[in-house]
């Protein structure tokens, strides 16, 4: 009877333990759950300041993990639409090979218009 209990918990416990780890981990969520994360934090409008101030975490020890563009950003490279006329790219999360980077594309006036959040694995 306790094996069999402990054999429960022990599988409550490992189920309890991927659930969370898919709801926090930034990794393991497709980009559009890590999208609207970040607007649930960063509603459209948001000011460019208050989103500078909150990446500086993520840019440690001088690295370029963090970067500021006077240019819109293009979701193919070459043929797509340019959205708004400034942009903040951070790296948010990094455990190679992969890494998950946030967009956010601001109009004339400093204020969010949009985000994109991008998967990437480098296996160089």
């Amino acid at each position: 009877m306790i094996k069999k209990q402990t054999f429960i918990f022990i599988l409550l416990l490992l189920i309890s333990t991927f659930f969370v780890l898919y709801e926090t981990w930034p990794i393991v969520q497709s980009e559009a759950k890590v999208r609207r994360n970040i607007l649930r934090v960063f509603p459209v409008g948001t000011d460019k300041g208050t989103i500078w101030e909150y990446v500086q975490q993520f840019n440690k020890n001088g690295s370029n993990a963090v970067t500021q563009r006077d240019i819109g950003w293009r979701s193919d490279y070459i043929s797509g639409p340019l959205v708004g006329v400034s942009r903040i790219r951070a790296m948010v999360y990094d455990f190679p090979p992969i890494s998950v980077s946030v967009i956010w594309m601001f109009d004339k006036e400093d204020k969010l218009i949009e985000v994109a959040a991008l998967k990437t694995i480098d296996l160089l």
